[in-house]
């Protein structure tokens, strides 16, 4: 169905504010310093929030928006990080909690992971598509999955726009390379390239001896779903 001129101006409205929003930055030590994916996800946004010493509030609906965030993962980050006593909260009388961290003590959690392997001290924050993480946020599509789909897409060489098919060129992804990148274990690793598969999103393949692993992924099957995505709204 052809969409009306007026529903094609602003469907083009949100596609290019979609482009254009800033990416979400994954720094793989904060997972290390706290031994949680989901921890180091969470802090790599609030970090970027959250001056050093200020106090701001948190709410479900903005962290849903914003990283993808359930209510029942924000509870139990914010249960872990309170214990581990990194993340702090205030009340007010009737007013929303307020949030810090104690930036002292990550910072020697994230001292205390020297030992860590090269791959890892010499990671560079993941960059993750925003629009990539609500279009699978919709579809119940994992954070841990998202995070290695946002790994793959920032190993990959990006072709100019004319020269691009439905799918991008193979890369390598041995399993200890994407540990050091994302803290991911070989079984996160599995289970998210499963599901990233069973949606049509990655292809995975294993050849030669010893076996090495390598990806691509469907930039048909993302830019179709963010599609859907946009129309909807």
């Amino acid at each position: 169905m052809m969409l009306a001129i007026q529903d094609q101006d602003t469907f083009a409205q949100k596609a290019l504010a979609a482009l254009w929003d800033t990416p979400i930055t994954y720094i793989v030590q904060y997972a290390e310093a706290t031994d949680s994916v989901m921890n180091g996800y969470f802090l790599s946004y609030f970090t970027e929030k959250c001056m050093p010493g200020e106090w701001i509030p948190l709410q479900e609906e903005q962290l849903k928006r914003d990283i993808g965030l359930t209510a029942k993962q924000w509870r139990m980050i914010r249960n872990d990080l309170s214990n581990l006593q990194i993340l702090k909260s205030k009340r007010m009388g009737a007013a929303p909690s307020l949030y810090t961290l104690d930036d002292e003590l990550l910072e020697a959690k994230m001292r205390a992971g020297s030992s860590l392997s090269a791959v890892a001290m010499a990671a560079k924050p993941i960059s993750i598509n925003r629009l990539h993480v609500r279009t699978l946020g919709e579809l119940k599509v994992s954070i841990k999955s998202i995070i290695l789909l946002g790994i793959i897409q920032s190993l990959t060489v990006q072709n100019d726009l004319a020269a691009r098919a439905d799918w991008s060129d193979w890369i390598v992804l041995p399993e200890t390379m994407v540990n050091g990148l994302s803290y991911l274990t070989r079984h996160e690793q599995d289970t998210a390239l499963n599901e990233l598969k069973s949606l049509g999103i990655v292809d995975i393949r294993v050849s030669g001896m010893p076996a090495t692993r390598a990806a691509r992924y469907s930039l048909k099957a993302l830019a179709e779903l963010s599609y859907a995505l946009l129309q909807g709204e």
